[in-house]
C-alpha cells in the first residue's frame, strides 16, 4: 500500500514539474517572438498655392507588438534642416493601428526625396518619392 501512495506522489510531483517547465519555455517563446512590422501603405505628394510641397503617407503596424516612432528624417537628415515641418496623428501605434504623416518641404520640382522612418527599435523604414 504505501508502494502505490510513493508511486501517486512521484508521479503528481513530476506531473507538476513538468507543468511548470512548459508554462516557463512558453512565456519565453512568446516575450522574444514578438514582430515589429511596420509597412507604408500609400505616399502622395500635392504642390500647395505658396509653393510649398506637402508629402503625405500612411503606415500600418501589421506586427505584434506596439510601435513608437522615434525620429523622421528627410534625405537622412533631420526635418529642421530643410526649414519644413511635419504633423503626425500619433506617435505609439498599436498592433493593427494606422498611422497619417504630413510633411511640408520647399525644395525644387523634380528633387527626389526620400523619407526614412525610425521606430525604438532602430528599424528604419523609408520611401522615396519624386516631387512634381
Amino acid at each position: 500500500m504505501q508502494g502505490i501512495i510513493a508511486t501517486v506522489i512521484i508521479a503528481v510531483i513530476a506531473t507538476a514539474s513538468a507543468l511548470v517547465a512548459a508554462y516557463f519555455v512558453v512565456n519565453i517563446a512568446m516575450l522574444y517572438s514578438k514582430v515589429e512590422l511596420f509597412e507604408i501603405q500609400s505616399i502622395y505628394v500635392t504642390r500647395l498655392l505658396n509653393g510649398t510641397y506637402k508629402i503625405s503617407f500612411s503606415m500600418m503596424n501589421k506586427g505584434t507588438r506596439n510601435i513608437i516612432i522615434d525620429t523622421v528624417l528627410i534625405n537622412g537628415k533631420p526635418i529642421e534642416d530643410y526649414s519644413s515641418s511635419f504633423s503626425m496623428d500619433k506617435k505609439n501605434i498599436k498592433p493593427g493601428g494606422k498611422v497619417e504623416v504630413n510633411v511640408y518641404i520647399n525644395l525644387s520640382p523634380g528633387t527626389a526625396v526620400e523619407i526614412a522612418v525610425t521606430t525604438n527599435m532602430g528599424v528604419k523604414h523609408v520611401a522615396t518619392v519624386r516631387l512634381p
